[in-house]
C-alpha cells in the first residue's frame, strides 16, 4: 500500500506531462486556436461595433493612444506644426476634440511622423480619423501574416492556419489593433524588414527601416546589426527615409523640432513615470521601480550592453544560410525591446515574432520543440494578465517572460548543428 501511495505522485507528473504534450500540438492545438480567435475576435469586433466616440459615458476616452495621435495631427493640420510640442496648446486641442476641460489628459510626444500621416484626416474628426485608423491597423496585422507566411516556411508548411490564428487572437496585439496603440504597426515593420533582408529586397527592407523611425528606440541596435552584417544598403536606404522624416517635419514644424520632442519628453517623462512605470517592462523600467535609485544604473547599464554583445556577437557568426538565421533576427528584435527607454504592456504583442523566429529555426535544424518548451510558450501566450499584478509582486513579470524569450533565442546561437 505505502507502494502503491508513493507511486501517485510520479503517475499524476506523468499525466500531467501527457496533457502538455497534448494540448500544445495538433489537433488539440488546432482546437484551442480555433476557440482563442473566436473568443478574441468577437470582443474585438464588439468594441468595433459598440464604439460611439472618443468618450466613455463616464467622461474618459476610449481610443488609448490615438486620442494623443490625433491631437498631433490636429495641430499640424491647422498650420500650428511649429508649437507641435507645445503642452498648453496640446491641452487645448484635445480638450477641444472631447467637448471638456480634461482632467486627464495624454500629450503628443512621439516623432512627427504619425501627426504628419494623420493630419490628411484630421478634418474628418476624431471620430472618423479613429476609424480609419483602426483599419490601417487591421491591414498592418494582415500584412504581418503574410509576411509571416512568405519569409517563414517552415512554420507555414506545418501549421500555417494555426499561426495565423493565434497570432491574430494573441491579446496584447488584437488590443492595440481596435484599441489605439500602434504596436502591431511596428510588428509589421519588423516582420517586413526579416523578410526584406533575407531575401535580399534591400530597397524594400531600407524603406521599412526608415519609417520604423517614427518608434526611433528600436532603430540604433537593429541598424548596427545590420551594419555587423554587412547589409549597408539597407542601412544607406533607412537613413535617407529617416532624414526624409526629418525634412518634411521641419517644413511643418521648424527645423529644431527634435531638441522640442527632447525637451517636452523631459518634462513628461518623470510624470508619466511616476503612474505608468510598474507597467513597462523593459530593463530601464524594470530595474526603476524595484530598485528606484540612482545605484539600479550600475545593473542597468552592464546588462543593455550584455544584450547589445550577445546579439552584434552572433550577427558576426550566423551567416545568411545557416538554420540559426531566424532565431538571430528574433534575439536582435528582443534585444531592441529590451534595452528599449519605453516599452509599455501591450508592446509584448511584438514577442510573438521572436517566438515564432525560434520556433522557425529549431524546426530548420529537424528539432521540433519539446514539450516543456511548448509549454513554455503556451504560457506566455496566456500569461499576458499578469501584468495587472505588478504592485502585488512588485516588479513587471512581462520583463522576466521578455528575458526569458532572449535567452532561449540566444542558446539557440551557442552552436550550429546539422539541418
Amino acid at each position: 500500500m505505502i507502494a502503491a501511495m508513493a507511486s501517485i505522485p510520479a503517475k499524476l507528473a506523468h499525466s500531467f506531462v501527457g496533457a502538455i504534450d497534448g494540448l500544445t500540438r495538433p489537433p488539440l492545438l488546432g482546437i484551442f486556436a480555433i476557440v482563442s480567435a473566436g473568443i478574441m475576435w468577437t470582443a474585438g469586433l464588439m468594441y468595433v461595433v459598440s464604439f460611439q466616440g472618443v468618450l466613455h459615458p463616464g467622461g474618459e476616452h476610449g481610443v488609448g493612444d490615438y486620442l494623443a495621435f490625433h491631437t498631433g495631427a490636429e495641430i499640424v493640420a491647422t498650420g500650428q506644426g511649429d508649437r507641435l510640442y507645445d503642452f498648453e496648446l496640446q491641452y487645448q486641442v484635445q480638450s477641444g476634440l472631447v467637448g471638456h476641460a480634461l482632467e486627464r489628459w495624454q500629450p503628443f510626444v512621439n516623432p512627427p511622423a504619425v501627426a504628419l500621416a494623420l493630419s490628411f484626416i484630421a478634418k474628418a474628426g476624431p471620430d472618423t480619423s479613429f476609424r480609419i485608423w483602426q483599419a490601417v491597423m487591421a491591414l498592418a496585422l494582415v500584412f504581418s501574416l503574410v509576411a509571416i507566411r512568405t519569409s517563414l516556411p517552415t512554420i507555414s508548411g506545418h501549421s500555417f492556419w494555426i499561426t495565423v490564428l493565434l497570432v491574430s487572437s494573441y491579446p496584447p496585439l488584437l488590443r492595440t489593433v481596435v484599441g489605439g496603440q500602434n504596436t502591431v504597426l511596428t510588428l509589421a515593420l519588423l516582420v517586413g524588414l526579416y523578410a526584406a533582408s533575407t531575401s535580399g529586397r534591400w530597397l524594400l527592407g531600407g524603406l521599412l527601416l526608415g519609417a520604423l523611425t517614427y518608434k526611433p528606440q528600436y532603430v540604433p541596435l537593429l541598424g548596427v546589426f545590420l551594419l555587423v552584417r554587412g547589409q549597408f544598403r539597407i542601412v544607406a536606404v533607412g537613413a535617407v527615409v529617416g532624414l526624409g522624416h526629418y525634412v518634411a517635419a521641419a517644413v511643418l514644424c521648424g527645423w529644431d523640432w527634435p531638441w522640442a520632442m527632447l525637451q517636452a519628453m523631459a518634462v513628461y517623462r518623470p510624470i508619466e513615470w511616476a503612474e505608468n512605470v510598474q507597467t513597462h517592462f523593459a530593463l530601464i523600467p524594470f530595474f526603476d521601480y524595484v530598485w528606484s535609485s540612482p545605484w539600479n544604473k550600475v545593473l542597468v547599464v552592464p546588462l543593455g550592453l550584455a544584450v547589445w554583445g550577445c546579439v552584434l556577437w552572433g550577427a558576426r557568426r550566423v551567416t545568411a544560410g545557416d538554420p540559426r538565421l531566424p532565431a538571430l533576427w528574433g534575439l536582435a528584435i528582443c534585444g531592441a525591446m529590451l534595452t528599449s527607454p519605453h516599452l509599455q504592456y501591450y508592446d509584448a504583442g511584438i514577442t510573438a515574432f521572436p517566438v515564432l523566429l525560434g520556433l522557425e529555426t529549431l524546426l530548420l535544424r529537424g528539432r521540433p520543440p519539446g514539450r516543456w518548451m511548448r509549454l513554455a510558450i503556451a504560457v506566455w501566450f496566456l500569461a499576458y494578465p499578469a501584468y495587472w499584478y505588478a504592485q502585488t509582486l512588485g516588479f513587471q513579470p512581462l520583463t522576466l517572460g521578455l528575458a526569458g524569450i532572449f535567452l532561449m533565442l540566444s542558446c539557440m546561437l551557442r552552436r550550429q548543428e546539422p539541418a
